[in-house]
């Protein structure tokens, strides 16, 4: 028996490339839940943002705004005098998502059980180019190599990546790149070749 651990592709559209939006903006995509770090993405922006005052965090997702989870960083942002800093862009169209998270200059993505070739949100950002700083994955993940990974749950250590990445324009043209390099594995064409691959594999065993 073979394990064939595969990818997912992108779950949102690749528009055609458009000019970055505000300066240091910073972007977020995908869903809120446990197994996304929130303690890091918002304490390690405040510290961005003392760096940079004109920085802005974006959210993009499909958001309960009336759950509990949402409502508690609500209120911490509201308390620490971030709110016009911080974009709640909620539940839109695909198109209108990938124009969001295009227009940032870096995408933070922290996952408390790391990052996956598995996890829509990272491939979606992965497809439109974008520079990404995220979690270490738990196990090894050849295809990823070449992201900017962080191993620390130090909100502070993850501000300062994403500032080195805000002040260093050919780190974040690398990471774009490394990024398009690392989609193009992953696009549903290739995908969908890998699965029958897969099964006629199979299907010829079982034959002989």
């Amino acid at each position: 028996e073979k394990i064939h651990n595969l990818g997912v592709g992108s779950n949102l559209p690749v528009l055609p490339s458009m000019a970055i939006g505000k300066d240091y903006l910073i972007g977020y995509f995908g869903f809120i839940n446990q197994v996304k770090r929130l303690d890091i993405l918002f304490e390690s922006f405040q510290m961005i943002k003392q760096k940079f005052p004109q920085a802005h965090l974006r959210l993009v997702g499909d958001y309960d705004f009336s759950g509990l989870e949402i409502k508690k960083w609500k209120q911490w942002i509201d308390e620490r005098n971030l709110t016009d800093s911080v974009e709640w862009c909620g539940s839109c169209v695909s198109f209108v998502a990938s124009q969001y998270i295009q227009e940032c200059q870096l995408v933070i993505l922290p996952f408390s059980d790391g990052a996956s070739p598995r996890r829509g949100s990272l491939q979606a950002c992965l497809a439109l180019g974008k520079a990404i700083l995220t979690s270490t994955p738990e196990v090894d993940e050849p295809s990823l190599d070449g992201l900017l990974m962080i191993k620390s749950t130090s909100s502070a250590h993850w501000a300062e990546k994403a500032i080195e990445v805000l002040q260093n324009n050919e780190l974040r043209q690398r990471l774009e790149s490394r990024a398009i390099a690392i989609s193009q594995q992953y696009s549903w064409p290739q995908l969908a070749d890998l699965h029958i691959k897969i099964y006629n594999s199979v299907f010829t065993k079982k034959e002989s």
